[in-house]
């Protein structure tokens, strides 16, 4: 489909299909521009009532969980390993026809 209803502001649709070769040139502009905002929006204030406000959330949702800092000491802890994956115990011909019959 063609035409400005179908048209990005800041894209170009018959640029082609290389990489950023639908972008224009003032979207390009405007994307390094967003994105110094929010580099310059990330201060460690920012960061101190973002935390306040999480802790706040999940304290009123009961939420409990690894916090942000405890996840990232459990994956420095197990390097690549990644998550352990719980397997299902094995079962014998019986208990998986009795699955099926169910």
């Amino acid at each position: 489909m063609y035409g400005p209803k179908y048209c990005g502001l800041w894209t170009l649709p018959q640029a082609g299909q290389s990489e950023f070769a639908g972008v224009c040139s003032v979207g390009m502009d405007r994307y390094v521009q967003l994105r110094g905002e929010v580099r310059r929006g990330r201060s460690e204030h920012g960061l101190e009532v973002e935390r306040a406000f999480l802790r706040k959330i999940r304290a009123d949702r009961g939420i409990v969980g690894a916090t942000w800092e405890e996840e990232r000491a459990r994956r420095r802890r197990q390097g690549n390993r990644g998550r352990d994956v719980a397997v299902a115990p094995p079962m014998d011909a019986a208990a998986v026809e009795a699955q099926f019959d169910a």
